[in-house]
């Protein structure tokens, strides 16, 4: 090990006398190494040494390198590195031995490219009073390693973008239901009630019989606004679902929905004695309303089939009905299906969708949700 600042000669010159006998052994240890080995003066802030591996991986000669002295850190460092750089070259003062710190350059190369290098650094040489004058490092080239790091976190942002895009599309498409709702339902009850309003006359030859038919018509308008309201209630959070879980808002949700239609209904559940996650319960609620406003509004089925297990980490769905069946694509692009909204929920849930249909032949939507 040197005994002065001198500076390590770089490959094919002449060691320093300080070496020992076997000082060519120790070189080519030191240009073997795949990886870059450096050693750095601290009060010089210079590279005092450096193996053959830089030509490869930096595209200069350890002469071209050593020729730089200080301005190596204007030459090969990323200009938000640099601050940074001479941050950390000054924390060693003060340490001592083969207290080993790292740290994770940006490095221009030659050919104008940057490559990532991960370093490791300890004290090299150090004065009577122990304080550091060089250091020691060995960079290794993580340039793949970074790309592929890159790549996952650009697919995880791009996976994000696409959930942020389909949570609000679907809420879009909630908002535009409930709209729909409260101008063709409540709002057509309402309008009738003022209509009504405007009927009562106290001019007439019998004010009393008339407007009490009248006050009759208004009340059963009424009633019906206030039908409205709570279905429309439901639609937005059902409270039955937060007070007795997933299975009994279901079976409520269909006796409302199939109330008024002569289409038969078999329910099965089985592993949903313990309440799931509230979000979850919320999206099988939705996923389940949405194929069957789909049933009713445009299958003309004569009866429906639902079951729904918790099989060790998975939630497992499968509807069926004997409709007329329909076109998945079709269905798809269809503004008013509400398929889109299904696979945007399920997206969200990482689960999985197939659909079994055929004209005249019914519909099965096999559904898997993971647990995990």
């Amino acid at each position: 090990m040197p005994t002065d600042n001198t500076a390590l000669p770089a490959c094919n010159t002449k060691p320093p006398t300080q070496f020992p006998e076997d000082k060519d052994f120790i070189y080519q240890i030191a240009d073997s190494i795949p990886d870059l080995l450096y050693v750095i003066d601290l009060k010089k802030l210079k590279i005092i040494y450096i193996n053959k591996a830089a030509k490869e991986a930096l595209g200069y000669t350890p002469e071209q390198i050593l020729k730089m002295k200080r301005s190596f850190i204007d030459i090969f460092l990323n200009p938000q590195h640099k601050e940074k750089a001479c941050a950390f070259l000054k924390s060693f003062e003060g340490t001592s031995g083969w207290q080993t710190q790292r740290f994770n350059y940006k490095i221009k190369t030659r050919m104008d490219t940057w490559r990532y290098f991960h370093c490791r650094h300890s004290v090299f040489k150090s004065d009577e009073h122990g304080k550091p004058l060089q250091i020691i490092g060995i960079a290794q080239d993580i340039t793949g390693d970074k790309k592929v790091e890159d790549n996952r976190i650009r697919l995880k942002l791009k996976q994000q973008k696409a959930i942020s895009k389909a949570i609000l599309k679907t809420q879009e498409e909630e908002r535009k239901r409930i709209a729909e709702a409260l101008h063709n339902g409540l709002g057509q009850v309402l309008y009738g009630v003022k209509l009504s309003l405007d009927i009562l006359d106290p001019d007439t030859s019998n004010p009393k019989k008339n407007n009490k038919e009248i006050k009759k018509t208004i009340r059963h308008l009424l009633d019906d606004a206030i039908e409205e309201t709570r279905t429309i209630s439901f639609e937005l959070m059902p409270a039955i679902l937060k007070d007795f879980g997933l299975a009994i808002a279901i079976r409520d949700l269909l006796r409302k929905k199939l109330a008024k239609t002569s289409i038969r209904v078999s329910i099965h559940f089985s592993g949903l004695k313990n309440r799931l996650d509230p979000d979850l319960e919320i999206a099988i609620f939705r996923i389940v309303q949405e194929i069957i406003n789909n049933v009713i509004k445009h299958a003309h089925a004569s009866s429906i089939s639902l079951n729904i297990n918790k099989v060790s980490d998975y939630i497992q769905m499968k509807i069926t009905d004997d409709g007329l069946g329909f076109n998945y694509e079709k269905a798809l692009n269809s503004k008013g299906f509400g398929m889109r909204s299904i696979m945007n929920r399920l997206e969200l849930l990482n689960g999985h969708l197939n659909i079994d249909s055929e004209p005249e032949k019914g519909s099965v939507f096999l559904i898997d949700i993971p647990l995990n």
